[in-house]
C-alpha cells in the first residue's frame, strides 16, 4: 500500500504569548507578509489561573486566517478521567468567550484547536471526550495537538478519528547527557520517524 501523495505545505505560525506586546504585534505583522500564511493563537487556558490576552484587533489587521487554541494544563487533564463533563463545559465556555472577543474585532471562529499533552494511559478517555465534545461545537473544525509518543499507542487512532485533524509536535528539547554535548531542539531523525508513522496512520 503506497502512502497518499502529500498535501502541499502551508506556513502557519503559533503565537504563544500571554501578552501581546508591541514586539509580538510587529512579529505578527511581519509574518503576515508571507503568502498563504495563517496563525494558531493561544487564546485561552484551562486548568490555569492566568489567561492569555491576544490582540484580536491587530490580528484582524494582519488579514490572515487564524485558529484559536485552548491550552489545557495538567490539573484539568485529570478531568478526562474524573469529570469529562466538567472539562467539556469549561472548554465550551472558554471558547464562547474567545469567539465573542474575536467577533468584536471582526474575526470569525470556524475552528478550534486543543493543546493537551495527553498521558498515554488516558488516550482512550481523550478519544471519548472528543467524541462527546463534537456535538457541543456544531460547525466547528476541531483539531488537536499530538506527541510522537502517541503514535506508538493503539488508542491514538481513536483520538485522530474523533477530530478533524491533528498537529504532530515533532519539536522538543533533548537535554545533553554530558556537559560538553549540545542541546538539540529538533532531532530530524526523530521527526522523520514520527512523520512516517503519522502517514501510515492516515
Amino acid at each position: 500500500c503506497r502512502p497518499a501523495a502529500p498535501h502541499p505545505l502551508r506556513t502557519a505560525f503559533y503565537v504563544w504569548h500571554y501578552d501581546w506586546t508591541p514586539a509580538v504585534v510587529a512579529a505578527v505583522q511581519e509574518a503576515a507578509r508571507e503568502p498563504d500564511v495563517s496563525f494558531l493563537v493561544m487564546s485561552g487556558a484551562v486548568g490555569h489561573d492566568t489567561q492569555p490576552h491576544p490582540d484580536w484587533t491587530a490580528l484582524a489587521a494582519a488579514g490572515r486566517p487564524s485558529v484559536p487554541v485552548l491550552r489545557i494544563f495538567a490539573p484539568a487533564v485529570s478531568w478526562l478521567e474524573q469529570d469529562p463533563l466538567r472539562l467539556q463545559q469549561v472548554v465550551c465556555d472558554r471558547f464562547a468567550r474567545v469567539r465573542e472577543a474575536r467577533a468584536a474585532a471582526g474575526l470569525t471562529s470556524e475552528a478550534l484547536q486543543l493543546d493537551l499533552d495527553c498521558p498515554e494511559r488516558l488516550l482512550d478517555a481523550y478519544a471519548a471526550f472528543l467524541r462527546d465534545l463534537r456535538p457541543a461545537l456544531p460547525g466547528i473544525t476541531l483539531t488537536v495537538t499530538a506527541l510522537p509518543s502517541h503514535l506508538d499507542q493503539r488508542a491514538f487512532a481513536a483520538v485522530a478519528r474523533a477530530c478533524d485533524g491533528y498537529t504532530l509536535q515533532v519539536h522538543g528539547l533533548d537535554y545533553p547527557r554530558r556537559m560538553g554535548d549540545k542541546a538539540v531542539i529538533l532531532d530530524p531523525r526523530v521527526a522523520r520517524i514520527a512523520l512516517e508513522r503519522a502517514q501510515r496512520l492516515g
